[in-house]
């Protein structure tokens, strides 16, 4: 199983999740904030790229929940592992 695909197989952790912050707004670095209003300045992307983010120092450890959009599985033993974690998850929440 890979995480969004990559072939060094990095934890979640540490490539692929999202981070969310408990009204839903994607939690991003600050140093993006700047980088993304530098692009939206020389016209690359629209300002409204911004809108539903909040910025902050580290957003792992502020986070309310992460995600993993997209995971490669590559055998049909990983397919099993993969579904039986999400049963495992589903019936925690």
């Amino acid at each position: 199983m890979r995480v969004d695909g990559h072939c060094a197989c990095p934890s979640p952790d540490e490539y692929g999740a999202t981070y969310l912050d408990a009204d839903g707004k994607l939690l991003v670095r600050e140093a993006e904030r700047e980088q993304m209003e530098r692009l939206v300045k020389k016209g690359f992307i629209r300002a409204d790229a911004m809108e539903g983010r909040a910025y902050t120092a580290d957003p792992k450890t502020d986070a309310h929940r992460a995600t993993v959009d997209s995971y490669h599985i590559d055998s049909e033993a990983g397919l099993r592992l993969f579904v039986d974690a999400l049963r495992a998850q589903m019936e925690h929440t």
